[in-house]
């Protein structure tokens, strides 16, 4: 276990050793953060999330706007010429 968040909030490797059971089990997934501790134990999560949705315009939307507002522009632009 790397101490160096430990000792970023002030404790020494030994009192984070001493605060944590022995057999204490930690993963990180994307949306997830979850424990066990023992062999027989349980599987406890901690935190959960979702992923973010997109937002409401696709980026091909996006880009199909800005090619129709571009050609817009271009022709209002032979008009003046």
């Amino acid at each position: 276990m790397d101490g160096k968040a430990a000792s970023a909030v002030g404790f020494t490797q030994e009192q984070l050793f001493s605060s944590l059971p022995a057999e204490l089990t930690l993963w990180v997934d994307p949306y997830e953060v979850s424990y066990w501790i023992g062999e027989d134990g349980s599987t406890c999560v901690l935190y959960k999330s979702s992923p973010l949705r997109p937002k409401s315009a696709t980026s091909a939307d996006t880009s199909a706007h800005r090619k129709e507002k571009l050609k817009t522009r271009r022709s209002n632009q032979s008009l003046i010429l």
